[in-house]
């Protein structure tokens, strides 16, 4: 919902959980469509097979509290996000919450793979068909939306691990 952020100079570390207790109490399970497999360009991702404006707007409500959390991107760090080609819509996104997909470009999805861009077209269908195989069990089956959770990388560049689970709706 949010993306990866560094903490803000000074802000004690239980301001972070703080924050996701308060967001996940005020906010009941959201029920989403069935998963689908998609191809997102550059990675295969589970995504919602039909568009859910209330997760929409969680999403956007849960990057409105956690933003003050985090510290300013450098410049660098913006110079390095523009890289990748941006509408307006979202560089004005990326300047006022230091991710360009979010609000009305936000698409709720699980990362399955990096990036598959060096991969040619006969191993990406391949690889697209395990993933469709593997994850079956789960794909055309309504889920529910019932905690968010505040991952840690430890180090840049490292694994994101869960640090804590906080169930929406729940005291």
């Amino acid at each position: 919902m949010k993306a990866p952020f560094a903490r803000k100079a000074g802000l004690e570390r239980d301001a972070i959980p703080a924050t996701f207790a308060t967001l996940a109490l005020a906010h009941k399970p959201i029920s989403l469509a069935p998963l689908a497999l998609r191809n997102m360009g550059d990675y295969l991702a589970l995504v919602p097979s039909d568009s859910s404006q209330t997760l929409q707007d969680f999403a956007y409500q849960c990057v409105r509290a956690l933003h003050p959390l985090a510290e300013p991107l450098t410049a660098d760090q913006l110079a390095h996000r523009r890289l990748t080609p941006l509408t307006r819509r979202q560089d004005e996104l990326l300047s006022q919450w230091a991710y360009p997909y979010v609000a009305d470009q936000f698409q709720w999805h699980m990362t399955l793979s990096g990036s598959l861009q060096a991969l040619p077209d006969d191993a990406q269908q391949r690889l697209y068909m395990a993933a469709l195989k593997w994850f079956e069990p789960v794909l055309n089956r309504p889920l529910t939306l019932d905690a968010i959770s505040w991952f840690i990388e430890p180090e840049a560049g490292g694994d994101f691990y869960q640090a804590q689970r906080f169930p929406l709706g729940a005291p």
